[in-house]
This record gives C-alpha cells, structure tokens and sequence, in this order.
C-alpha cells in the first residue's frame, strides 16, 4: 500500500503543521497538568514520530544481526477485504545480501499475516494483525509471538527495544507525550500509559516501567489521573457547502448517538475535500496542495467508516450525509470557506481530538481519537497552508471582508462550545467542560492570533 504524504514533504504544509502542533502543546498544557505527576525529565529517548508511530528500529541490535528490518501492519477494512501490508517503520535494505532478490522479496511480501501482536477482534483500528520481519541473507523470517521477539533480540541492550518490546508485547507505549524511554542502572524506564483496561471506568493509568536486559519487567512507579463528568461540543471535520441537516432526535445509546453525529460529520468532510480538490485546481493551486486535499478525502473516509463502526458497537444508528447540488464557488469563497471550515473549525477540532486522545476514558476510543487527531493535524496544516497562498491573492477590501467572516465564524464556535452531552459521553470520550472547552479556544485563538488577524 502506499504510504500518506507525510508533511515534511510540502515546506508549505510542514512550516504550518510544526506551528500547529506547537501551539496545540502550549493551549493543551493546562488541561494536561494532572497527567504529569510522573517525572518526564527521566526519559531522553524518543521511539515514536509526531503521528504516534514507531519509528525505533534503527536502535534495534539483534542478538543475530539482519540486513532489513520492517515492522508492519495487516490492513483489513470493516466488510474483512484484506488489504494488504502498510509499513509502520523499517532500517536497512529489502534482501540486500540475498542471493536471490527477487526470491528474497516475493518471500517477503508473501509471509502469513498471522500473529499473536494481533488487534483485539473488536480494535477501532483498522490494523489485523502487527508483524516484525526481517531479511538475513537468504534467509526470510517473521517475528509474531513474544517469545521469539525475546529470542531475536537477545540481550536488550538499547532503548529503542525496550520501547518494541513494551509496545509489541503490552501495546500501551505512551506514543503521544514525547520522549518514551530512559536508561537506569538496570536497565531501561519505558513510560506506559493506560486507561479503562483493569481499573475502574474513567481511570488512565501511567506507569514507568522497568526493563532489564533479560527482557524481564517490572512496575517502578504508577500514577492514576482521575476525570470526572465533563460536557462540550462535538466538533467534526471540514463540512462541504450543500450540506442537509441532520436529525438531532438522539437515537440509542448517549455514547452511540454521539458518535453517530461524529461519524456523520466526517463522511461529510469527504466530499467537501473532495471539491476542495477539484477547486483548487480550477483555481491554478500548487499541485502539492491539491495532493493534500485529495490525501485528505481519503483519510476522512477512513474516518467516517471507523466512527461508524464505533457508533454502531455502541448502540448508535450513523446516517449518510446528503446533500443539495450547489452552483460553482467564486475564488473569494472557496478563500472564505476554507477559512472558517479549515482554519477555525477544522483547527479546533484537530486540537480537541489531541486531547481526546490523552483523556477518553474508552480505550477504544482513545486509540481512535490518536489516528484521527495525527490526521487531522495534517489536515488543518493544509488548511493553513491553503489560506497563506490564497489570501495573497485577494485585493485589501477582500482581505478585510475575510477577516470579519474569520472572526464571526470564531465567536460562534465559541459559544457552540457552552452545548453539553451527557455526562457519561464525556468521560468515555474525553471531552472537556465547557469552561475547560472555551478556555481551551482562547488559548488556541491566541496562539493563531497571527493567521486570524
């Protein structure tokens, strides 16, 4: 499967996505304060990218050196339509000191997808099975089970597989707070978090964990962060012009409503990316912003079937967006459509999904909520990246006008946010009071303060 253009690929689209995720720490921080009662300053080594991804086997010393090393997932969509291999990170050269090369790799693409470092038969994600594999030689092998992980590696003698080990063997490396693993004495801190597995419902459980070279662990510190009832807004993706209403009598379940509504509106977000596209390009756009609209629709289709499948797990009964035919947009409000959809609502909810992710007391969801808020991200960086181009293409009067809707638009989702769900929907999903809610788009709104001028 091909890979997702990852940001660093468009100058423009990274410049705003690093400026992004530096502004969502800074506003998101307060809200997060609870979650540092463990000592971060202990762990100096990073296993993961801005996305949540593994990105350490470059540290990987195996007991019997390998001349390519991939760790994979198996794809598999919610109709069981297999999808193939999507690679997760890898070092070294495919079948470099084969004899055989072409052999080497057809070994290779063609291994089992079976393994024990599986996804629950019920994950959000749409992830079969992991695998770890590897070239030596001629020789193809795949790792699937914990024991012979702990045989591959031998000795752990790095912190990039102590972190492979905890996230292969227990799935709970903390991927979203930054730096993961530390050295000790005896060993490696890998810093886990946890939340609705083994303890009470609303618990996130952090915990540092010792890892000793024979592989052995141990629990040296633990720190449980307690969140009560919370009420907001559910803020979904960007929404295409057309869009019908949706009925708000709730139906099933306050969690499977919720997502229902969830869902609904990143389906939507699929065509309007979609006409995004195909705006931009009547409007003579750099091609690598109309890549990333295009990217964009697939990824909210992603979405919108994950958030389905959620919803429906949960009592919820998820409808298909409809929508009316609309007349083609002048340039100025494709601009000022981008603008509130993209850089305001979009922005906001790439944000909340972060927060989502640390504070949704449902694992399920909470592992969700990691996927879409990376993806998310990219996307409100595009938006960014959209409106810079764009606005210097507009005469003053027009600047002004989209300066006021900006605002407008602001202030209106600002009050959206005073809405509530029941209590229940926000412990599970994470979402914050409204107080912590507006708090939480000031803070935001001061950091864009010179986008939103």
């Amino acid at each position: 499967m091909a890979k997702s253009e990852h940001p660093s690929d468009n100058p423009r689209v990274f410049a705003e996505h690093q400026r992004l995720l530096r502004i969502f720490a800074a506003a998101l921080a307060p809200l997060c304060a609870t979650n540092c009662a463990i000592d971060r300053d202990q762990f100096d080594f990073d296993a993961c990218n801005e996305h949540g991804g593994f990105t350490a086997l470059g540290s990987i010393n195996p007991a019997d050196p390998v001349d390519y090393l991939v760790l994979r997932h198996w794809d598999r969509d919610w109709d069981g339509l297999d999808l193939g291999w999507s690679v997760l990170d890898e070092h070294g050269a495919r079948c470099s000191g084969a004899g055989n090369p072409e052999m080497c790799e057809a070994t290779l693409d063609g291994l089992p997808s079976e393994s024990e470092f599986s996804s629950p038969p019920n994950h959000t994600i749409d992830i079969y099975s992991v695998q770890l594999a590897f070239t030596r030689g001629d020789e193809v092998g795949a790792i699937t089970d914990e024991a012979t992980l702990r045989e591959f590696l031998g000795e752990i003698d790095s912190p990039g597989e102590a972190a492979l080990l905890r996230q292969l063997a227990s799935r709970d490396l903390n991927c979203i707070e930054g730096d993961e693993v530390g050295e000790d004495p005896e060993g490696y801190l890998v810093y886990t978090r946890r939340g609705g597995w083994g303890g009470s419902c609303g618990e996130t459980v952090e915990r540092v964990v010792l890892i000793r070279p024979d592989g052995s662990d141990e629990v040296i510190d633990k720190h449980v962060v307690d969140r009560g009832p919370a009420d907001d807004e559910c803020i979904g993706g960007r929404l295409p012009p057309g869009l019908c209403a949706r009925s708000t009598t709730p139906v099933g379940t306050p969690l499977g409503s919720y997502l229902a509504s969830m869902a609904h509106l990143e389906a939507a977000s699929v065509p309007a990316f979609a006409q995004l596209a195909g705006e931009l390009h009547r409007f003579a756009a750099p091609a690598a912003l109309i890549r990333g609209a295009l990217r964009s629709r697939a990824d909210e289709t992603r979405h919108a079937r994950l958030i389905a499948h959620l919803a429906r797990c949960r009592g919820g009964h998820p409808t298909r967006p409809q929508l009316r035919p609309t007349p083609p947009r002048r340039f100025t409000d494709v601009v000022e459509d981008n603008a509130i959809e993209g850089c305001i609502r979009e922005t906001y909810g790439a944000m909340l999904a972060h927060l989502q992710a640390r504070r949704a007391a449902d694992p399920e969801l909470r592992r969700a909520f990691a996927h879409i808020a990376a993806d998310e991200t990219r996307h409100a960086a595009l938006s960014w990246a959209i409106h810079r181009w764009a606005e210097r293409r507009l005469q003053p009067r027009e600047r002004r006008r989209l300066a006021r809707r900006r605002r407008t638009a602001a202030e209106h989702l600002r009050v959206d946010l005073t809405r509530a769900f029941d209590p229940s929907v926000h412990r599970a999903a994470g979402l914050p009071t409204p107080d912590e809610g507006r708090a939480l788009f000031d803070r935001l709104h001061r950091g864009l303060a010179d986008g939103l001028g």
